[in-house]
């Protein structure tokens, strides 16, 4: 069953991608700190919203979002299992949103014998995967030995998780990815994607593949339109929302033009 909110985060402000929520899993991309970078001598955000946030104003977002999340929880209890990406990666806001999940009563099943789950290989750098699962699940992390041995290592390090989640002898598998941005998102044929996003494409086939005959649930911030995984066309993605994402493309009358595009997917 496809579940949606009552509100629009990105209307809202909350972040600049909506949650999914799908097969008893949520999913959402909730938007690092924002802040401003220089690149060839050109100010950009890390953020559709084109916004800079203080600490505070930040840490009162994790707080929403947290809220959201519940308020999520609490119209879909079937949700077991939660995928983020983008979340809070220094100690400090990691606190802020954890203590802000379990003030909700509809929470504490996750944080019962654990807090969070993420991809933590040393010396690179942290994306902000965090996965929560309901404490009724024993929870290994699986061993990419694919992703590792390739040339994708370096940019795909804590950008890929791979957990096996078991419940009653039973077994099923979470795959948590947040694919690098390549200006891919508007592309519609795949022949048209980058040497990147073809290399994306095939390790996530890859993975379809190996996991086709388990209970494999693969959640991304693709950057790419994820119906172009060709192979996997005519069963259709579960959930690949449409305009679940945004970009700010250009100003006009003193205007932000706001773009949606679909990227993240199920």
């Amino acid at each position: 069953m496809i579940s949606t909110i009552s509100f629009d985060t990105i209307t809202a402000r909350i972040s600049d991608h909506n949650p999914i929520i799908h097969h008893d899993v949520l999913f959402w991309n909730i938007m690092m700190r924002g802040k401003t970078r220089l690149r060839d001598g050109a100010v950009s955000y890390n953020n559709g919203f084109g916004i800079e946030e203080s600490e505070s104003q930040y840490q009162t977002r994790l707080v929403k979002i947290a809220h959201a999340i519940a308020i999520i929880v609490a119209k879909n209890p079937s949700i077991e299992t939660i995928g983020l990406c983008e979340g809070p990666i220094e100690p400090l806001h990691l606190n802020v949103f954890i203590d802000a999940l379990q003030r909700f009563k509809c929470m504490q099943r996750f944080f019962k014998d654990n807090t969070h789950y993420k991809p933590s290989i040393d010396k690179q750098p942290h994306w902000g995967l965090l996965m929560f699962t309901d404490s009724s699940y024993v929870v290994k992390e699986v061993k990419c030995e694919k992703l590792e041995s390739s040339n994708l290592f370096s940019k795909l390090a804590n950008r890929f998780q791979l957990w096996q989640l078991t419940k009653n002898q039973q077994h099923k598998y979470f795959a948590l990815a947040h694919f690098p941005f390549g200006n891919d998102e508007h592309v519609v044929e795949g022949n048209l994607l980058s040497h990147s996003a073809n290399s994306y494409r095939s390790l996530i086939t890859h993975y379809l593949n190996k996991y086709a005959n388990d209970n494999f649930i693969f959640c991304a911030d693709f950057n790419f339109n994820p119906y172009l995984i060709n192979q996997w066309a005519d069963r259709k993605l579960d959930l690949v929302p449409h305009n679940n994402s945004i970009l700010i493309t250009e100003e006009k009358n003193m205007e932000k033009l706001i773009k949606t595009v679909t990227v993240d997917g199920i």
